[in-house]
Parts: C-alpha cells; structure tokens; sequence
C-alpha cells in the first residue's frame, strides 16, 4: 500500500488529496480515479471494501 495511514480521498479538481486524520499525505491526478465525483470526499474502506482493515 502506498499510503498506509491515509484515512479517506478528497476529489478536488483537478487534483485527489490522500488525507490522513492530521494533514494532505499526497495529491493524486483525478484520472486516477474516474469514479470520484467532484467535491466527493471518500473513506478508503469504502473503496475497497474492508480490505484496509484486515489482518494478514
């Protein structure tokens, strides 16, 4: 995983910030992200549904 204390995704366009609960980890180009609509702010849970969370 790229950013494994990233909390959620925020689309700003023309850009996608990587936020953790304390600051902006990274910002992404959108088209990394076709599905994000804009303004949209998503958990990482919810798009991968449950993986972030699993213990290997």
């Amino acid at each position: 995983m790229m950013y494994p204390e990233a909390d959620s995704l925020d689309e700003c366009d023309p850009q996608v910030k990587v936020l953790n609960t304390k600051f902006v980890m990274a910002t992404l180009d959108t088209a990394l992200f076709p599905s994000l609509r804009p303004s949209e702010t998503v958990t990482l849970d919810e798009i991968i549904g449950g993986a972030a969370n699993a213990q290997t």
